[in-house]
């Protein structure tokens, strides 16, 4: 089941569907030190993004970015990678980055 495991947080995308962050992946994204007390950026990223992308490598899988001038690493976008299955999705991770990587978007600010 892919929404198994105690739920830190659900979210609503700009698509209307529930976006869930497990405790499980929150131990996984916050294993890297920049990403230690994050949550409220990573709802806010999947809440209100600057962009959407459709991973290269699986349809099911989108890429939410929203940049931030004031990060842990410098200027960066946080990206946040939600699998998307029966119109509801989870978090897999989230992580800082310099720059939007390629895939078809989906959504745009």
């Amino acid at each position: 089941m892919p929404f198994a495991g105690a739920v830190v947080f659900t979210v609503v995308d700009q698509f209307k569907r529930t976006i869930r962050l497990t405790a499980r992946q929150q131990g996984h994204i916050c294993s890297r030190q920049e990403m230690r007390k994050q949550e409220d950026r990573i709802r806010e990223t999947i809440a209100l993004p600057d962009v959407v992308k459709v991973s290269q490598h699986d349809a099911e899988v989108l890429c939410y970015y929203r940049w931030y001038d004031t990060t842990p690493v410098a200027s960066k976008y946080l990206l946040c990678i939600v699998k998307v299955l029966h119109h509801e999705g989870f978090i897999i991770t989230a992580f800082y980055t310099d720059k939007v990587k390629g895939g078809p978007v989906l959504w745009e600010k």
